[in-house]
């Protein structure tokens, strides 16, 4: 079955608004002046809601492409699952080397490392690490890759285009920002902004990760590493002028390192196109 270039749009422009209007639906998980997206009632809810959306999605997304339910998780890279070893060597070695500056501020700051580890284990963590990155990477790279490629979309345009519904996606949080104070309207609109370009350059990578691995775990455990991470500093750090001169360095080479790297690593023979 073959999608034209309209459908395919509207497709994707519902996944879209179904994962980022399945949150306003109930009050619980609505973004307004007294629901915050850290509080543990809210993320709870916002969890089942998100998750619930997305094997909705896949069900969608499946039965467009003709797959039957059954089949759906195959059919958007779900299954089977990928051996620990692939994941480290596809996922997780290519990132660290992505983020080789954050990843050295990390080690220098133990306190930093304690902090996450304690974060890994609350209602923040799981949000962040597990059903954030599981649940985006299921509608917006195995659902939305699955339906250009079933439009016959080549695999550089899928890589290229798909991000985009998934910057936009994140645009919604300038509206929690500006609730909690409306008084920062500019600040949640230049918050919006650097959300969109970050998460669409992050979604390239998570795209292209996906289209070379065939599996949609590979992108996650991205994802949630990235998360982990966070957005790199870009500007001096804190303490000796080295120090900055050493974070700076590991970005650089870093980067280096992954454009000639992440060919290689991930070349496993399972590519989509």
């Amino acid at each position: 079955m073959a999608l034209d270039p309209l459908p395919l749009f509207l497709w994707c422009t519902g996944l879209t608004v179904a994962y980022v209007g399945c949150l306003y639906v109930y009050p619980a998980t609505r973004p307004s002046a007294t629901v915050f997206r850290d509080d543990v009632a809210v993320i709870k809810a916002r969890v089942v809601v998100i998750s619930i959306t997305s094997v909705l999605a896949v069900v969608v997304a499946g039965a467009v492409g003709g797959a039957p339910i059954a089949d759906a998780g195959r059919a958007l890279y779900l299954w089977p699952l990928p051996s620990a070893g692939l994941v480290l060597r596809t996922a997780v070695a290519p990132t660290l080397l992505l983020f080789a500056g954050p990843v050295l501020l990390r080690l220098s700051e133990p306190r930093e490392l304690a902090v996450d580890a304690r974060s890994a284990v609350s209602w923040i963590g799981l949000r962040n690490y597990i059903v954030g990155p599981l649940t985006e990477e299921i509608v917006f790279r195995g659902c939305m890759v699955y339906l250009h490629l079933l439009a016959g979309v080549g695999g550089k345009r899928t890589v290229l285009t798909t991000p985009l519904y998934f910057g936009i996606a994140h645009a919604h949080h300038a509206l929690e920002v500006y609730l909690a104070d409306p008084r920062a309207l500019k600040f949640a609109l230049i918050s919006a902004a650097v959300q969109f370009v970050f998460t669409t350059i992050f979604g390239w990578y998570a795209a292209l990760l996906l289209v070379r691995t065939g599996s949609v775990w590979v992108p996650t455990a991205a994802h949630a590493l990235c998360n982990s991470l966070g957005v790199p500093h870009l500007g001096a750090l804190p303490g000796p002028v080295w120090r900055t001169h050493a974070y700076r360095a590991a970005l650089v080479g870093g980067a280096v390192g992954f454009r000639y790297a992440v060919g290689p690593l991930t070349a496993v023979g399972r590519s989509l196109v």
